[in-house]
């Protein structure tokens, strides 16, 4: 259950500076989960969240870093459908946060070939400085029941699939 799992979440380190960061290729696309064995941290006013982090490849030219989040069919387990509703921030090579995008900027993406997903968009240039990103969730998971319906809506989980796909991209 969404919920459960994200209540269950206790940091595991005390500062990002200790995390794993695994090494992304220009280009690469990479998939991964977040669960339950994933490292947990406590982002201070956003809440604790299982996470992974990653370490951004150096290129002297702009590259895009996409991070999908693949919608799990929950059918078997309530509430139905379930999305790990992804932040991503930008660490600069202290591994201090120099920008976070929101799940609220996260566009959907329905495709044939592949499971709808959400995805947030990261435009690197080299001057700014980003050699890491982190993906985590902001929120505990949110269950939507329409009462006149019976409708189960989307819900945010703490746990998910995803991918990182770094392309280049024209000056």
């Amino acid at each position: 259950m969404p919920a459960a799992s994200y209540a269950a979440a206790k940091p595991t380190i005390a500062k990002l500076a200790d995390a794993d960061f695994a090494p992304l290729a220009l280009p690469s696309k990479t998939a991964f989960e977040i669960d339950a064995a994933s490292p947990a941290f406590d982002f201070g006013a956003e809440g604790v969240s299982y996470f992974r982090a990653f370490e951004l490849p150096q290129s002297d030219r702009p590259y895009t870093v996409t991070v999908a989040s693949y919608m799990w069919n929950l059918a078997k387990r309530p509430p139905g459908n379930g999305v790990f509703y992804q932040t991503v921030a930008a660490l600069d090579r202290d591994k201090r946060p120099i920008s976070t995008i929101k799940p609220s900027a996260a566009s959907w993406v329905m495709q044939t070939d592949l499971p709808p997903h959400r995805d947030i968009v990261l435009n690197l240039q080299p001057d700014m400085g980003a050699r890491y990103i982190v993906v985590y969730t902001t929120s505990p998971p949110i269950i939507d029941v329409d009462a006149q319906t019976e409708t189960i809506h989307m819900a945010g989980m703490s746990v998910g699939s995803l991918s990182v796909e770094v392309k280049g991209t024209a000056r």
